[in-house]
């Protein structure tokens, strides 16, 4: 295998990863940042409701 045949293989695979990796960085969708907001708002308010029910 000539040393251009290799270099193409590479460059190739280059161009496709960098491809890969610049999908991935898209922007997240509002439902899923509405989400996250949603758990992290559970996660606070659990346990306040956990302690008062509790201390009932």
């Amino acid at each position: 295998m000539s040393d251009t045949a290799k270099d193409d293989k590479l460059v190739k695979q280059i161009q496709l990863r960098q491809k890969r990796e610049h999908r991935g960085h898209g922007d997240v969708p509002i439902s899923r940042r509405l989400a996250q907001i949603g758990v992290l708002g559970w996660i606070v308010v659990t346990p306040m409701l956990v302690g008062i029910f509790v201390d009932r």
